[in-house]
């Protein structure tokens, strides 16, 4: 697959690849955080990805890495690799906003448990990417700071709500970065960008020191351009008290099952559905098959689980800044946040009892196959805030659209991750969803890097 046209200092640099020059002395940590800092500087004005850099303190950390070197201390792969944390991520005495004009001088004195983590591996955190504000939206476009672009075409969204993570990994300004995913919010941007976006099974990672969208649905994952690096990140952020599993035998690829997309929605683009279709059949050979069990009826209810569980949880957070101070939100968002007012308390039960019902369901499905394959995204990449496009003489709704492959698997809570196949014919990244069943995150993992998809 053809390189993003916005190409920094690490879009041919894995974490593997670093951590070996860092450690034979062909680099030091500060000449990595420097040319982190270095291709920010350069390309950031073009795709509006980060939204806070502190240049003294990420040096302040790189020399911190380099002295661990000199004195013989390795804390691991991650040891002076700079990485981006997404902007509704606590990072102590950084800047945390959310994207939105409410936290705009928040600036934490505490880090999220990710941020711990990372940093006690030797992380060099550099800075802050954009979100969509609160992390309510899948566009990527509508935040405090302006909005996110997509680096193949920056008239066209880089996706959301992960957008700046995204971005500043697909353009190479850090090699890995960390995001959220509510409702697909790091495999749509990885999808719309180029790049490896993987979201684990529920509670796999902490969340703590995350604000929440809705604390039922919401994930922490990564955002990267190989899955070694995706694997390094995991194995440091895993909970250790949820049990994954492995398959431990590479030598054949296990059996997959792709879903039909009219079995998940109906508002799709038919050439664009097709084409990936062809590819993931051309890929995966005769290890892919049709699925051969209907749905389509599961997922219909699922959608209905997810828009009752998201919208109760998220106004039940932002009631009292939407009561007192409704001028400070995006226009879009408090829009969402109105309608999702309107959620009864019944339905919000009844989805979170049915929610138990499809896991079981859908982990008898994969009694037959390991993994289901489908799209990441049912519509082409739209023109930043468009917010309906026509596909086969009918509107479609972009939000709805966007959202509709990837959302069942938070509802259900299982891993899922967008891997990039090819280019549209209007060169713009295209991505193949694959999802595993419930703590089968090792199993995806070693799946994912089966299928050699280093494709950027």
């Amino acid at each position: 697959m053809q390189k993003c046209p916005i190409h920094g200092f690490f879009s041919d640099q894995n974490i593997m690849q670093l951590a070996e020059q860092l450690r034979n002395g062909k680099l030091t940590s500060i000449q990595i955080t420097l040319a982190s800092l270095e291709t920010i500087q350069q390309f950031n004005s073009q795709v509006n990805a980060f939204c806070f850099v502190d240049r003294d303190f990420a040096i302040k950390q790189a020399e911190h890495a380099d002295n661990l070197f000199a004195q013989g201390i390795d804390h691991g792969l991650l040891q002076g690799i700079p990485i981006a944390i997404k902007d509704n991520i606590k990072t102590a005495n950084m800047p945390t906003t959310m994207g939105s004009a409410f936290y705009k001088d928040y600036i934490p004195t505490e880090n999220a448990d990710c941020v711990e983590l990372l940093k006690h591996a030797g992380a060099i955190i550099i800075g802050k990417t954009n979100t969509h504000e609160f992390a309510y939206g899948p566009t990527g476009d509508c935040s405090f700071f302006g909005a996110t672009k997509n680096p193949w075409n920056t008239k066209k969204i880089s996706g959301g709500s992960s957008c700046g993570s995204a971005v500043a990994v697909a353009t190479g300004m850090v090699p890995i970065a960390i995001g959220t995913d509510t409702g697909g919010s790091i495999r749509i941007p990885a999808s719309l960008t180029g790049i490896i976006g993987f979201k684990p099974s529920y509670r796999s990672f902490s969340t703590l020191g995350v604000f929440p969208l809705s604390q039922t649905l919401d994930h922490l994952g990564i955002l990267a351009k190989n899955v070694e690096d995706i694997k390094i990140v995991f194995d440091i952020l895993k909970n250790p008290s949820v049990k994954t599993q492995s398959t431990n035998d590479q030598e054949v690829k296990p059996k997959a099952a792709w879903i039909a997309i009219e079995q998940i929605t109906h508002q799709f683009d038919s050439s664009h559905y097709q084409n990936i279709k062809e590819k993931a059949f051309e890929l995966f050979g005769h290890h892919l098959e049709n699925i051969a069990i209907d749905l389509s009826s599961i997922f219909s209810e699922i959608s209905n689980c997810f828009t009752a569980i998201q919208n109760a949880e998220a106004y039940r957070i932002h009631q009292k800044n939407i009561e007192t101070n409704p001028e400070l939100f995006q226009t879009e968002v408090l829009e969402r946040l109105y309608n999702a007012k309107h959620t009864s308390g019944w339905a919000y039960l009844e989805a979170m009892s049915l929610r138990e019902k499809f896991q079981f369901t859908l982990s008898e499905v994969f009694q037959h196959y390991e993994f289901l394959i489908m799209p990441t995204i049912a519509i082409p990449t739209t023109d930043l805030d468009q917010r309906y496009i026509y596909c086969d003489n009918h509107q479609i709704n972009v939000r709805n659209a966007l959202l509709s492959l990837t959302s069942p698997w938070n509802v259900l809570g299982f891993p899922a991750c967008n891997i990039p196949i090819m280019l549209s014919n209007d060169n713009m990244p295209l991505g193949l969803q694959i999802v595993a069943n419930n703590n089968d995150d090792a199993k995806l993992i070693e799946f994912m890097q089966l299928l050699n998809t280093d494709m950027c």
